[in-house]
This record gives C-alpha cells, structure tokens and sequence, in this order.
C-alpha cells in the first residue's frame, strides 16, 4: 500500500517539473498556448492578432483593428474611419534558415510532438505554409545532420528582408503549381460507373438512402420536445400536433422518395439517356404531366400519355369535321375538294396583297396613313394635357345642405365628382330603393349588375 502510494507521488512530482509553456506540456494538456512576443489584440473585438496582419491607425495612440472590424469601417472615439492607417504584419525573428521563420519552426516541433516523425502529412497541414517534403528535408538537414545536431545552429545570422524572403518563396510557389499542373494532366478521363453515378445525385445505392433527404429539417421541431408529466392539457395537445405534422411530413418524405426510386431519377445517366431518346413533342408531353409520376409508374404514365396524345388528335378531327358540316359537306369526295379550294383561295389572297404591296399607290396610302396616326396622337395627347390641367375638384363649404352630415370620405368622393351633399343623398335613397324593390320583385333588375352570357 505504502509503495503504490509512494510511485504516485514520484509520478506527480516528475510531472509538476515539467514548464506549463513547453511543448511536451501543451501536448499531455491537449492545449497549445506558446507564445512569442508581445500579445497584440484587437481594440475592439479583443481578438488576438499577434501572429496574424492587422491595422494600426497612424493618428490614434496604439489603437490596432483586425481585418474583419477595419473591413466594416469600426469606429471608437477618438478614432474616426476616415484616419490614415499603416498595415502591420507579424514578423518572426531569428530564423534558423533561409525561407523559415521562427513561427514555422515552432510550428514544425509542435506538430512533430504530436504527430511523431513519420506523418509528414499531418505535420504539414499544422505548419499550414510548407508541403510535407520541405518539412521532411528541413528537419532533417537542420535537426538531425546540422553541424550542432541535434540542437540548430543559433549563430546563423540572416539579413534577409520581407521583400527578398518572397522573392525566394516565389520560384517555390511557381515549382508546386507547375508540379500540381503536370499532375492534373496526367490524370485520365474516367467513366463514371453506375453507382459513382448515383452517388453524384446524393444517393447512397447500398443504404438506399439520400445523403440529403426532401424537407431535410423535419426533426429540428421535434428535436428538443419532451412530453412531462406535469404538462397541461394544452401543452400536451400541442406537442401531440407537432408530433402529427412530423408523421404527416414524414409520409411525404416516403412518397416522394419511393417516387425517385421507382423512376429511377438518381441514376444521371439513365435520365440522359432518356430525355434524348424523347422528341420534341413527346418531351413537351411529358412535361406536362410529368408531376403525376409521383403516383404512377413510368408504363403507366407512357399509357396516360398516349391516350392524352390520341384524345386530342380526336378532338381536332372532331372540330374539322364539324367545320365540313357547317359548309354543307356530307362525304369525304366534297371535303378534299373543299380542302382544295380552300388552299387556292389562301395563295390567291397572299399573291393579292403581294401586288398591293408593290404598288406605288399602296405606299403613298401607307406614309398618309402613318402621318394621320401622329397626327391623332399629337390631338389626343394635347386633348388629355388641357383636360387634366382644366379639371378642378369643387370646393364643398360648411353653408351648403347637409354638409355636416358627409364623413370624410364622402366630403372627398363629392368634390371629386361635382356632387353636392344634397344631391348625394337623394342619389343614396334612390339606390336603396332599388335595392329594396329588387328583393320584392324577382324580375327587377338593379342599374349595377351587368349579367353576362355564360360561356359554353
């Protein structure tokens, strides 16, 4: 008992040793908080911007602003938006090489700690700025076979500045795009296969599932809902609701997915293939009535079409028959010759206005006539001008009858239209008794009702 009790405490001495600022710290904590360098934030969302590019205003006192709150414009008194500004970005110093900072190398150490020496990968996702070969190369030519291995050589001095540090980073930058570029033209075309096709319209073809499904926020109205037994009978009849528009959206959700998959729509190239199999008029047809495939299957909804397509092709039969019979035509002989007649006299009438158009007289006719319309248009133009400017709404005074009886829209409704207050009244009892003779006389009808013929 006393020796397990003993190798604890010896266990929590050796880790109280260790610095909470350390790598190996941050790395049992789970956290990473070193820091290099003063803290800078933001003087008014309080964001770190240390390590990142900030604004400083060139008028205010230390008054520095992140990217987001100087995008928008922020002002805090004194400082005005209108102020000159100087862009600062975060400069790390002593660098153990050339192209590396100290960011990147502390970066580099972190992310071996934690990912160990052989994922490179995952170490150049955390450094965020150099591919997983140059952090391979880099710490093996600087940590492991520098001249004060495995310690790096601190008395190397630089005297690069930022402008020469991009352009060395620059013909980097061109190597990996024109590497990237030799990669994605070495790539060949692949054919999509059925199933690829049908995970690229989001279905999952073993789950029979949609990665996506329709009315795909359903569950956030009942995702909370919780039926206690302290609930009113109100509060439980309206969680019941919920529960019933749930099952309703539910059973939409069913059929539409039953329809998807009994069409046979996430498979991208079936559904090609089939609007091009279709004709211009067959796909017009299908258009339109392509909504009722939700409740029938595609021979059925073929069969509607075709007998669609024949009842109209029976109905305009039907029409030209009974245009024959209007004309006097009993038999099919007569209605050929009918049909005859009828094109000649359509060239006829076409050649007829053709040589109208052509002659001098018609064009003569045709400039007289255009200058009649400007003419008319002038007219009428000038016509509503002085009767919009002419017109004037009468003025009611308090001495008239019946004034004080009109309410504020009637005063208005009787200037507009000329009426005086007397004569408004009497117009009203007149309309009223109409109204009344009407309901004892069925035959009567009123002034204001226009009955029109119904169509067929």
């Amino acid at each position: 008992m006393t020796e397990s009790t003993s190798s604890k405490k010896k266990r929590k001495r050796s880790l109280e040793t260790v610095p909470v600022s350390s790598p190996l710290a941050a790395r049992r904590s789970g956290r990473r908080d070193i820091k290099v360098g003063p803290k800078c934030t933001c003087d008014y969302c309080g964001v770190d911007i240390t390590r990142t590019l900030y604004f400083r205003c060139a008028e205010c006192p230390n008054f520095d602003l992140c990217l987001s709150c100087f995008s928008v414009g922020v002002e805090i008194y004194p400082h005005r938006s209108y102020h000159p500004y100087r862009v600062i970005s975060y400069i790390a110093e002593f660098p153990f090489c050339q192209g590396w900072t100290a960011e990147e190398e502390e970066n580099l150490l972190d992310a071996l700690l934690m990912y160990g020496l052989h994922n490179w990968q995952l170490v150049s996702e955390y450094v965020r700025t150099k591919s997983k070969t140059k952090c391979e190369q880099h710490y093996h030519q600087v940590y492991l076979q520098g001249v004060t291995a495995p310690l790096p050589n601190l008395d190397f001095k630089t005297t690069l500045t930022a402008i020469s540090m991009k352009e060395q980073e620059e013909p980097e930058s061109a190597q990996e795009w024109k590497e990237a570029e030799q990669a994605t033209k070495e790539v060949s075309i692949v054919k999509v296969s059925p199933d690829e096709s049908s995970i690229l319209s989001g279905f999952l073809p073993k789950r029979k599932d949609f990665d996506v499904e329709y009315d795909d926020n359903a569950e956030a109205t009942i995702a909370e809902l919780q039926i206690l037994e302290d609930d009113t009978v109100e509060e439980r009849l309206l969680k019941m609701k919920l529960l019933e528009i749930y099952d309703l959206k539910l059973q939409e959700r069913e059929r539409k997915k039953d329809a998807v998959l009994r069409w046979k729509m996430y498979d991208v190239n079936q559904v090609n293939e089939d609007l091009e199999k279709l004709g211009n008029e067959d796909s017009k047809w299908m258009e339109l009535f392509f909504n009722l495939g939700q409740f029938l299957s595609k021979e059925e909804l073929d069969t509607f079409v075709q007998f669609m397509k024949q009842d109209m092709a029976y109905r305009s039969e039907l029409v030209r028959l009974l245009s024959y019979r209007a004309n006097g035509i009993s038999n099919f002989k007569e209605a050929e010759e009918f049909e005859r007649q009828v094109v000649r006299r359509v060239e006829e009438l076409e050649q007829r206005l053709d040589r109208i158009k052509h002659s001098p007289l018609y064009e003569s006719n045709q400039r007289e006539d255009i200058e009649k319309k400007k003419m008319k248009k002038v007219s009428s133009n000038r016509v509503v001008a002085s009767s919009s400017t002419d017109y004037k709404p009468m003025t009611l005074s308090t001495g008239m009858k019946d004034y004080d009886k009109l309410s504020f829209m009637e005063k208005a409704f009787c200037s507009a239209i000329h009426f005086k207050p007397s004569d408004y009244f009497q117009f009203q009892q007149m309309v009223k008794k109409l109204a009344e003779n009407k309901k004892t006389k069925s035959t009567s009808h009123s002034p204001w009702i226009v009955d029109w013929p119904q169509q067929r």
